[in-house]
């Protein structure tokens, strides 16, 4: 069974927003990505 990803979804004044950071890598991959972005995930505490 495969686990449903909770993400952390942020509500201001009524409105609903996917929490996303976007960084440059120090130098491009092998494939020629020069950007990341993560998706910050909900942790259970």
């Amino acid at each position: 069974m495969v686990e449903k990803p909770h993400f952390s979804i942020s509500d201001y004044k009524g409105n609903k927003y996917l929490v996303i950071e976007v960084a440059s890598l120090k130098e491009t991959d092998k494939y020629g990505r020069s950007h990341t972005v993560c998706i910050n995930k909900k942790v259970k505490d």
